[in-house]
């Protein structure tokens, strides 16, 4: 049980660390504009950084995980049979190699800020591409497996663009208040915004598409289902909160008194990301479940 429940920690802790990095390497890269690109580049340096190492050490925990649940043992981590036939498994060459473009990346912070970013967010695209071969995302073979994997794919990059994207927001909304980088951010925050609808009727539809492929229709009613119902409830609400902010409030900060406006949108933001880590925790525990009737 002990061992379950870091699991789905150190899960829980990869996934929004790959998921931040994504987001932020890809403002950096594809919206930021000019001077402003290496300005913001050097503004979530600090960020990018830590969510690299928390990644990296997610994967190597996880990784070793894998063989004290397979082997009942942590002693067993010194054993190099098992070690091998951990990385047999699928589960285990998949994490292996999530673990080895987690070092990659970080060996990426030597470079220069942007062309660190632009590293970074190939290699965050290629892990997430490499999660669809570990986990549910496997579960189905031949064609069906294929149209599976290849949704995954999609269903993780939308919602890691998404959901990854809103903590720069708030290093944005606060150099929206400087008048020397106000028009760059305000333009930066209105391209996450116009990607952002594609990103959020890309989640929606792949979500659905992998609930039938994996449930069926009518879904059976069991622990997993459950819980996927309860992740589609609080990603609705996310939908919810963001088009209210984004069609309410924002048209509201440049009227007189927009201070008030412009807290609540931050605290907001703050509520979104919340939901998007709650979103989180329930993916990385239902992972472990299986889909199916027992």
């Amino acid at each position: 049980m002990a061992a379950e429940s870091l699991y789905v920690t150190l899960r829980w802790g990869y996934f929004s660390a790959l998921m931040l990095t994504t987001g932020g390497a890809f403002y950096v890269v594809w919206l930021a504009q000019g001077d402003f690109r290496r300005c913001l580049a050097v503004r979530l340096s600090l960020v990018l950084r830590s969510a690299l190492w928390v990644t990296l050490g997610c994967t190597c925990a996880i990784l070793s995980l894998q063989l004290v649940i397979m082997s009942g043992d942590w002693r067993n981590l010194a054993d190099g049979d098992i070690w091998q036939a951990v990385l047999s498994t699928t589960a285990g060459r998949g994490w292996a190699v999530q673990t080895l473009l987690a070092l990659s990346a970080c060996l990426a912070l030597v470079a220069q800020d942007v062309s660190r970013c632009r590293f970074i967010l190939l290699v965050s695209a290629i892990q997430w591409c490499g999660m669809a071969y570990i986990g549910h995302a496997a579960a189905l073979e031949g064609g069906l497996g294929m149209i599976q994997r290849a949704n995954h794919v999609l269903h993780l990059m939308a919602s890691a663009l998404w959901v990854g994207g809103l903590p720069p927001l708030l290093f944005l909304m606060a150099a929206g208040r400087n008048p020397a980088t106000r028009k760059e951010a305000v333009a930066t925050m209105m391209g996450f915004s116009r990607y952002a609808h594609l990103w959020v009727m890309l989640n929606i539809v792949t979500g659905v598409i992998s609930g039938l492929l994996l449930l069926g229709w009518p879904p059976h009613v069991s622990l997993y289902s459950g819980l996927l119902l309860a992740k589609v409830m609080l990603v609705l609400a996310m939908v919810a909160l963001a088009l209210f902010n984004r069609y309410w409030l924002v048209p509201r900060l440049g009227r007189a008194g927009g201070e008030p406006v412009w807290r609540r949108l931050v605290a907001y933001i703050w509520l979104e990301i919340g939901l998007g880590a709650l979103v989180l925790a329930l993916v990385s525990y239902f992972a472990t479940l299986s889909p199916y009737p027992v």
